[in-house]
Order: C-alpha cells, then sequence, then structure tokens
C-alpha cells in the first residue's frame, strides 16, 4: 500500500468517524437540543452594537434588539460607531439608545472600550447586520449556568437569493446543528459576533477582547476555556445574518476568519492535548490542528491527481488518450474495489444519514430545490476552503495582517 493509498484511505476514515462521532451524540441528545429554561428572575443585559460603514443595515438591528420581549428596564442597548465614513451614526441617532462615537480602531478594541460604560450583569454582542429574533436574549440568559462564561446563539442566513447565499444558508445550519452537539461534551470552541451573551465578570476577569486577533469572537472563546469557563450554545435562540453576496466578498470574509483562527490556535498551542485545560486541550487546540493538517494534505492529494492526469492527456499518444479516463483509478490506489466500494458506500450512506438528522433537527425542508443547494454546496463550496486556507496561510507566513 502506497502513500496515496493511505492518505485516501485516511481521509475515508476520518469523516467517517467524525460523522458517526456526531451522530451518537445527536441519537443521545436529540430530544434535548432546544430545551430552553424559564427565567424566573431578570438579569440586567447590556447589547452592544458595534458598526463601522453599516448604515444599510444598522437601523434594522437597533429595531430588532429594541423588539425584543426582553423586559425593558433590564435591557440597555449601546451602539458603537466604529469611526464610520458614512451615515451610520446619524442613523443610529433616531433611536433612543445610548451611542458611542470614536475613532477607528478596530471591533476588538471598540467592544473593550464600551465594556467600560458597562455594569450590568451580562453583556451581548450583536453585529450591526444581523437581527435577533423577540426572545433570542431570554432563551440564551435561560441556557447560562454558573460556570459559564458565554453562550451562543442559532445563526440563520436572512433572505438568501443567489446561489451562493443559498449555500451559505446550508453551511450555517450544519455549523449550528453541530455547534449544539459539541455543547454536549463541552467543546464550543466560538461565540460568533451574531448574537453572543457574556458573563460580564468573566468577561472582565479574562482581560476583554484581544484587539490584535482578527477573530476575536473565537480568540475570547478559547481564553474563557483556558480559563475554566464553560461555553454553551442556545439552538432555540434565532438570529438572522447578511452574509455575503459575491464571491469576492466571501473569499474576504472567510480569509480573516482563517487569519484569525490561525492566530488564535498559534496562541494556545500550548494547550495541545494538555488536560490541563480541560475540552480545550483534550479536544478543540488538536482537533483545530488535525483539520488544518487534513485540509492542506487533502488539497495537495488532489492536485497530485489533477496534475497527474493533465501530464497523462498531454503527454501520452493519441490512442492512449482515447482509452484512458481522466480520473482516479481503485487500481492506481492499490485496493481491490470491493474495499474501495465498501469505504464509499459507507461514507454515501453516513454522510445522508448525517444530512437528514440535521434536516430534520432542524426543520429545514428537503426538496429538490434544496437538494442542488446541498449538492453544490459538498461539491463546490466545501472545495473552496482549502485554498482559502493556503492563501491565510501564505499571509500569515508573509507577515501581512492588515485588514
Amino acid at each position: 500500500m502506497d502513500l496515496l493509498t493511505i492518505i485516501y484511505m485516511v481521509f475515508i476514515f476520518a469523516s467517517l468517524y467524525l460523522s458517526i462521532f456526531f451522530l451518537i451524540i445527536y441519537y443521545k441528545n436529540k430530544n434535548n437540543l432546544f430545551d430552553v429554561k424559564e427565567l424566573k428572575e431578570f438579569p440586567t443585559l447590556t447589547v452592544l452594537i458595534p458598526a463601522f460603514n453599516e448604515e444599510d443595515t444598522i437601523q434594522d438591528t437597533i429595531k430588532a434588539v429594541l423588539n425584543s420581549d426582553y423586559p425593558k428596564d433590564k435591557l440597555d442597548v449601546l451602539v458603537i460607531n466604529d469611526g464610520s465614513t458614512d451615515r451610520t451614526l446619524e442613523r443610529a441617532k433616531e433611536f433612543d439608545v445610548r451611542i458611542l462615537d470614536k475613532k477607528n480602531s478596530g471591533k476588538a478594541d471598540s467592544l473593550n472600550q464600551a465594556l467600560e460604560m458597562v455594569d450590568s450583569e451580562f453583556v451581548a454582542v450583536v453585529d450591526a447586520d444581523s437581527y435577533p429574533v423577540e426572545n433570542a436574549f431570554k432563551n440564551i440568559l435561560s441556557h447560562f449556568t454558573d460556570k459559564m462564561g458565554g453562550v451562543t446563539s442559532c445563526i440563520w442566513v436572512k433572505d438568501p437569493k443567489n446561489l451562493l447565499e443559498k449555500m451559505q444558508a446550508a453551511e450555517y445550519t450544519f455549523i449550528s446543528w453541530a455547534r449544539k452537539l459539541l455543547e454536549f461534551i463541552g467543546c464550543v470552541y466560538v461565540t460568533p459576533g451574531a448574537l453572543s451573551i457574556y458573563r460580564l465578570k468573566a468577561l472582565k476577569g479574562v482581560g476583554g477582547f484581544d484587539t490584535k486577533n482578527m477573530t476575536e469572537d473565537i480568540e475570547i472563546t478559547w481564553r474563557l476555556l483556558r480559563n475554566k469557563y464553560e461555553i454553551g450554545m442556545c439552538l432555540a435562540a434565532k438570529v438572522f445574518t447578511v452574509p455575503p453576496k459575491k464571491l469576492g466578498q466571501y473569499w474576504r470574509q472567510r480569509l480573516r476568519w482563517h487569519l484569525g483562527g490561525l492566530q488564535t490556535f498559534l496562541k494556545y498551542k500550548n494547550t495541545l492535548f494538555n488536560n490541563k485545560f480541560g475540552s480545550l486541550g483534550l479536544f478543540i487546540s488538536p482537533f483545530f490542528g488535525i483539520s488544518l493538517i487534513l485540509s492542506l494534505t487533502g488539497l495537495s492529494f488532489f492536485s497530485y491527481i489533477v496534475l497527474k492526469r493533465l501530464i497523462h492527456y498531454f503527454l501520452l499518444t493519441k490512442s492512449l488518450i482515447s482509452t484512458s479516463s481522466f480520473g482516479l483509478y481503485v487500481s492506481s490506489l492499490g485496493i481491490t474495489p470491493s474495499v474501495f466500494t465498501f469505504f464509499w458506500l459507507s461514507l454515501f450512506a453516513v454522510t445522508l444519514i448525517y444530512v437528514y438528522s440535521c434536516y430534520k433537527s432542524m426543520k429545514v425542508r428537503f426538496n429538490f430545490n434544496n437538494s442542488f443547494i446541498l449538492l453544490s454546496y459538498l461539491l463546490v463550496y466545501v472545495a473552496l476552503n482549502p485554498f482559502i486556507l493556503v492563501h491565510a496561510m501564505w499571509r500569515y507566513t508573509m507577515g501581512n495582517m492588515q485588514w
């Protein structure tokens, strides 16, 4: 069995293992996915809305927050205008909310400055292009335990229209579902900015947000975990967000996510396989590192296969070309067709069960249109990720962290 065969089989095994792992968690906890408790007392809550050039969405975000069913005497709203050059500030001033108008310094620093103006028990962060549903704050706060430093929400794409937006909608569905499953084993690794709520004491206790990290929401989660706080995920708390509409915008967003992820992973590399740090050391950081390796190895593997076939196509004689296929032969992998077929059919079956379980839980209708979107997501959308990762690693290596 040669190296290519080993790599190929490792990918199939890893995919099978992770899919079955998540399915086991799902079937063990499927009746508790949307559990919420009734709040007996309502703690004070401040909602921070950081905004930079968000004139098109800021008003709808503020309206969504103010329309919350959370008691108004317990709710404070603070909009942070991070040096916007458009009409963001002007439009925010039309509402009865507090406003922090400051020079542009980035989201993390904006949040840290706002934290100095907060004295509530809990603080929520809501992106200026995201819209929490009425009961989102109640549901999240009901999810907190004494050990939790933060709880995040279930993110849905708002009004997806083109194929890219619809593929992102599918992705967000899978991510939210999987993130909830990870909560059952204490391994939620990010509190996204669309809507997450933190215990103010915990947030200030670990030093606030990292102004040098490009994904402050990932980094603060890892830091809270490192400091023995738990992170929760409330699937019953919905927030709708506006996704990138064009490929260039999408690439730029995901490039930032990967850069921030690399920053965070390297910052906390000392936690790898260290049981001193609990789930962060034993699952989250190893999982992140292994995912990086598999993603890069997979890209290299398939690039090699494609390049090899291209060379054959252009160099072999016409007669050989006419009898050759531009593909991957089972025989070239050094495994028998029966073994190959078994693993692929197993992966296909498990994937179908995984998708069905997710869509059923999230109450997503499965029709022809969704089937096409799902197929596009699996065959095209997912394949983009390794290329963006390589771009991010190149920029990180070159020290190009400007945004």
